[in-house]
């Protein structure tokens, strides 16, 4: 038995592996957008504050390119950070509060995009989120079906 195996209690061993209940479960953006839970609990990746940033200068006035693609592999982190995004950029004040430690740990990642969330939060218009997932028919119907909800 080496030393390290030795020092460790299988209780320990045990903890070590368990994962975040955040990380259990896929996001699903028409039932979780709002979650606080979710929300308090992100943790930028790195390439967050690229997308982070670019929707935050796409609301500004006289902004020449408004959309912006989300891609990545599958379980990287898109619907949590399209749920984040919503957050910041509905400014729901009922959602606020779950944004200060996202903001806080953007600061350590890129102060840029930190600033950039807070400005949108403080002064930034008000967007409404409308949530379409997979084909949901023609886009006219779909639009206005996720309007009402």
């Amino acid at each position: 038995m080496n030393s390290i195996s030795a020092t460790l209690s299988p209780r320990t061993l045990s903890a070590l592996r368990c994962s975040s209940p955040h990380f259990q479960r896929a996001i699903n953006l028409k039932y979780d957008l709002g979650d606080v839970d979710y929300i308090a609990a992100y943790v930028p990746t790195p390439n967050a504050p690229r997308a982070i940033k670019a929707l935050a200068q796409s609301t500004r006035p006289g902004a020449g390119q408004r959309a912006t693609l989300l891609h990545g592999p599958y379980g990287s982190g898109k619907s949590l950070l399209a749920t984040v995004l919503v957050a910041i950029l509905s400014r729901d004040e009922a959602i606020r509060d779950a944004l200060a430690p996202v903001v806080e740990r953007l600061e350590g990642v890129d102060p840029e995009a930190a600033t950039l969330v807070e400005e949108h939060l403080d002064a930034g218009p008000r967007l409404l989120p409308v949530a379409l997932s997979g084909d949901e028919g023609d886009l006219g119907s779909a639009l206005l079906r996720g309007l009402t909800r």
